[in-house]
């Protein structure tokens, strides 16, 4: 049994609107390859910047030290 469920989430500096699984199914062709290329932008748009937050966070970290044991 195969099941596919598609969620759209249209993000924007003041909403987050969610599509549901079927929300697809009434537009047209052109209307969802529009809709994916835009997801597919922010979807970019957010990866770079996770990619950014995790190279501060790298560069924060302090540098390794060596410890020496002297007996």
């Amino acid at each position: 049994m195969s099941c596919k469920i598609y969620f759209g989430i249209d993000v924007s500096k003041d909403s987050l609107e969610y599509h549901g699984p079927g929300a697809y199914g009434s537009l047209t062709n052109a209307q969802q390859e529009a809709m994916i290329a835009q997801q597919q932008k922010q979807i970019e748009a957010l990866t770079a910047g996770l990619q950014k937050v995790t190279a501060q966070i790298e560069a924060s970290k302090p540098a390794p030290q060596m410890v020496f044991n002297q007996r």
